[in-house]
């Protein structure tokens, strides 16, 4: 009908989404590992582009993050999940199951550190220019929540791609210990990412980006649960500031702006 308003394409793909983690399922893994399995499968399809994000045109293609966050509402495996591991699903941050893992790298590129230590650990202050990523690298540390039989999800990340040549083999997991009390903002939504984007941005051109040497004087650490991720990967939003740049975090995890850790303990060592 002429004049009707259409579904923004944004909220389309959410549909999708959530269509694709309540797919029948069709293989002999069952419960959890079933969930975990569907989740990361649908969430890695969504990859960056390889360029910085250009502003989307038409707006209308751009989702509210409320509306996205009612779509992703919907779907019954991330329902499961959340009954099954609130603290990675929704939050909040459980700072006795931080685990660190430290994997290998292709053979042209200088190997990891496998040992996590404040030696090596770089504040987003330290970056003379900030350089616009929605997940920065070279910053920070990233660690996840073991909440599935002791294992986190980047864990089980690595797991599901064992072949891949960009993290190679060995692998060493370490649990860190967190200090007392770190401030860390929760993320458990669309909603909550577009306000926390809004709360510290750093523009390029229309399109906003989080200004993480800001965020660290505010916040230790950022936690980005299931839920938001679910409701944001790939997907640009649209505020009265501009377009918000569309994260890609795939799994649960939390980036350590500050250093916050009393110590590390290695718990195994995959090969």
């Amino acid at each position: 009908m002429r004049g009707r308003p259409t579904p923004a394409a944004g909220l389309l793909v959410l549909q999708d989404r959530v269509e694709a983690l309540d797919a029948s399922q069709t293989t002999g893994v069952t419960g959890e590992a079933h969930d975990i399995a569907r989740l990361l499968s649908v969430l890695e399809q969504v990859v960056p582009p390889g360029t910085r994000p250009r502003a989307p045109e038409p707006r209308l293609s751009v989702p509210s993050p409320s509306a996205a966050d009612d779509v992703i509402a919907e779907s019954r495996l991330l329902r499961r999940l959340d009954k099954n591991a609130p603290r990675v699903t929704t939050g909040p941050l459980d700072f006795s199951a931080q685990h660190w893992v430290a994997t290998g790298r292709p053979p042209h590129r200088p190997p990891r550190v496998t040992r996590p230590a404040k030696a090596h650990f770089m504040t987003p202050a330290t970056k003379e220019e900030p350089v616009p990523s929605t997940k920065p690298h070279n910053v920070g540390l990233y660690t996840s929540t073991a909440s599935f039989a002791g294992r986190s999800m980047w864990s089980l990340y690595l797991e599901f791609n064992r072949e891949s040549t960009l993290f190679t083999h060995p692998w060493h997991t370490w649990r860190l210990e967190v200090s007392q009390a770190p401030t860390v903002v929760e993320i458990v939504s669309g909603s909550d990412w577009a306000t926390f984007v809004g709360a510290y941005p750093y523009r390029v051109g229309s399109v906003l980006y989080p200004d993480w040497a800001v965020v660290a004087r505010h916040y230790d650490g950022v936690h980005m649960t299931l839920l938001a991720i679910a409701a944001t990967q790939g997907l640009f939003f649209g505020s009265e500031q501009g377009f918000i740049a569309p994260p890609y975090w795939d799994v649960e995890s939390t980036l350590w702006l500050t250093w916050q850790f009393a110590s590390a303990k290695l718990l195994m060592t995959s090969t």
